[in-house]
């Protein structure tokens, strides 16, 4: 079974469960270097991961910047998610320890956000999509003003927390679902009231931050563009 090394950017929230995503990290003729955009999925529901799915050997679960052997099977094949793989369920991820620096960082600079005209800019039909030929479904991107608003709205008839990343990006503001469980647990808590109503908060960093965004696989007719994790600059 191949098995791809991959520098973490994502650990996010999906169906209550997990999507982690992250750089291949290639050595090759003495040189390191990172590549293509890698999404390990499982063959259940839409693709999320289980806790035993991506645990590693050593008991912890991935997070942000960390070094990971994921064995995969093959990929998956998705024309909306060209970066999925899919994992072998029966071999361990395991942490990698890296002597020497990484290579740096990759910001991606796409001019817009996966656009389709006439709609919210949240989303974009699988049709739009396709005629993009875009071939991403991740970036990591430099945006500024961000900020989280958090509340609650009524979804067919039932009250449901809301979390949103509000932030500027190549000179347009953006309104995405925010889905990273650190930044989450770090500023929305403890949650407001429903009769509190909309809570906007600041990092304590500024507005300008690094972001993973991606899209979801469809739903109701639309892929969602989600805010997956949230790198602040370091201080």
């Amino acid at each position: 079974m191949p098995i791809k090394r991959v520098h973490i950017l994502a650990n996010s929230v999906k169906n209550s469960q997990h999507c982690v995503a992250g750089r291949e990290l290639i050595e090759r003729g003495g040189r390191r270097f990172f590549g293509e955009w890698i999404r390990p999925v499982s063959r259940h529901g839409e693709g999320e991961l289980s806790a035993s799915d991506c645990r590693l050997s050593n008991g912890q679960t991935p997070q942000v910047f960390d070094v990971v052997d994921i064995p995969v099977e093959e990929h998956a094949g998705s024309g909306s998610q060209p970066e999925n793989w899919v994992i072998d369920p029966h071999q361990q991820w395991r942490p990698v320890k890296i002597e020497g620096n990484l290579p740096e960082v990759i910001v991606d600079s796409p001019p817009l956000l996966w656009p389709q005209s006439s709609i919210r800019r949240d989303r974009i039909s699988p049709q739009a999509l396709a005629n993009l030929n875009c071939r991403h479904s991740l970036y990591l991107i430099e945006v500024n003003d961000f900020r989280i608003q958090v509340g609650w709205r009524d979804y067919e008839g039932k009250l449901s927390t809301r979390r949103r990343a509000l932030f500027r990006y190549n000179g347009r503001d953006y309104d995405f679902s925010l889905t990273d469980p650190v930044m989450t647990d770090k500023h929305c808590s403890p949650f407001p009231k429903p009769e509190d109503g909309i809570k906007t908060i600041m990092l304590d960093s500024g507005g300008d931050c690094l972001l993973c965004v991606s899209l979801t696989p469809p739903f109701n007719d639309y892929h969602y563009k989600i805010v997956a994790t949230v790198i602040e600059p370091k201080t």
